[in-house]
């Protein structure tokens, strides 16, 4: 048996493994997002097309399902890495579960049977509900790929008040919390599997039998709502898995940003980019000029400065990517203000606004990587029309 001391030093060499592969994990996303964003873009460039053969739409539309299924994975890292927050209200556990079931029934197979044993008196948790039963999905199928001769999938929900020992076992701090618990009576994991479980793309499936990013995705919703997961498990002995949330405190949302939407005209002046990424930086440029505006384009900011400083009154709308080396978008949207520079300013990233040093007011604007070209050219035309 581990001693306190021992089960207490191997959760902080988790918790230091989990935050190191999630910074891998965001950077991947974020550079495999720009990538998505150049393949998207050239696809809407293609659809646009005339006279395309109707066995190339089809082929261009496979095409154009993959990169979204792919942009869906890099929000998955991008959630695991805690780059990528999603918003949250107020939900009853209860409710997802109840709602969940019937289908979950069908999902799952006649050969297992599914048990809920439901508190009434379940506090209400703040998360956001499809991720929330996309979490209770991805643990069902789990359960089912572990049961394949049948067996009963159980669902418990309860309140929980968790003290210091939870916090040494992984709970972020104490206090009163939701625990959702899915047990399953099948195969069961061995210590060895049991420490990899969590890790981005770790999988005991079959080469093409999952993604390794099921438990990866509950380990991030958990922690993204403030909470954490647990999982016990024993070979030929089943499963458990403890997803605990706290109960919900309202909160005050301080986001100023604005994601305005559909303007109606298009101004005759140019657009600079600015990105670092050579492929980002074309794609936008083909992008516009194809709607038929004037490009300009910079790799950082001494070469924006020098552009804006010989085109300045030619320029309606610079295009801002928030992270750069040398100087930050934000940054150099303060010198453009300085320069008292007229144009209007959209910061892009691959990460969401929270998590960016955007420092920006009620007006400022913002587009999140990968965009479709309908995106960029709506708000590229509304912020030359304002």
């Amino acid at each position: 048996m581990l001693t306190e001391r021992e089960q207490l030093q191997a959760s902080l060499e988790q918790r230091h493994k989990m935050e190191a592969v999630g910074q891998l994990a965001g950077g991947v996303a974020h550079d495999f997002n720009n990538m998505l964003m150049a393949i998207r873009s050239t696809l809407d460039l293609l659809h646009a097309r005339e006279g395309l053969e109707s066995g190339v739409k089809e082929e261009l539309d496979i095409i154009s399902s993959a990169a979204r299924r792919a942009s869906q994975l890099t929000k998955q890292l991008l959630s695991f890495s805690r780059h990528q927050p999603t918003p949250l209200a107020l939900c009853q556990t209860n409710d997802v579960v109840s709602e969940l079931v019937p289908m979950l029934e069908r999902l799952i197979g006649a050969n297992i049977q599914i048990e809920s044993k439901l508190d009434p008196s379940l506090h209400s948790v703040k998360v956001d509900r499809a991720s929330f039963e996309q979490v209770l999905v991805n643990l069902a199928i789990n359960a089912r790929d572990a049961m394949p001769e049948g067996g009963t999938l159980r669902i418990e929900t309860r309140n929980a008040v968790l003290d210091e020992v939870a916090v040494r076992r992984g709970a972020p701090s104490m206090g009163d919390y939701v625990t959702l618990e899915i047990s399953d009576t099948g195969h069961g994991m061995s210590p060895e599997v049991l420490a990899h479980v969590f890790e981005p793309f770790f999988t005991t499936k079959a080469s093409g039998g999952g993604t390794g990013l099921g438990l990866t995705t509950v380990y991030a919703f958990a922690k993204n709502c403030g909470g954490y997961v647990e999982l016990s498990s024993e070979v030929g002995k089943g499963s458990t898995v403890r997803v605990c949330l706290p109960k919900a405190v309202e909160k005050k949302n301080g986001l100023a940003l604005r994601f305005a939407s559909a303007p109606r005209a298009i101004g005759g002046k140019a657009v600079l980019v600015v990105d670092d990424d050579a492929i980002v930086r074309q794609t936008i440029r083909r992008t516009l000029e194809r709607a038929g505006h004037s490009v300009l384009m910079a790799e950082g900011a001494p070469e924006a400065l020098e552009l804006v400083a010989r085109h300045g009154s030619a320029i309606g709308v610079i295009i801002l990517d928030v992270l750069m080396p040398v100087m930050t978008g934000p940054e150099l949207g303060r010198r453009f203000a300085d320069l008292q520079v007229s144009a209007k300013v959209l910061f892009i990233s691959g990460f969401a606004p929270e998590n960016l040093p955007l420092d920006a007011g009620p007006s400022a604007e913002f587009l999140q990587k990968p965009f479709s070209s309908s995106d960029l050219l709506q708000r590229v035309r509304r912020l030359l029309h304002a």
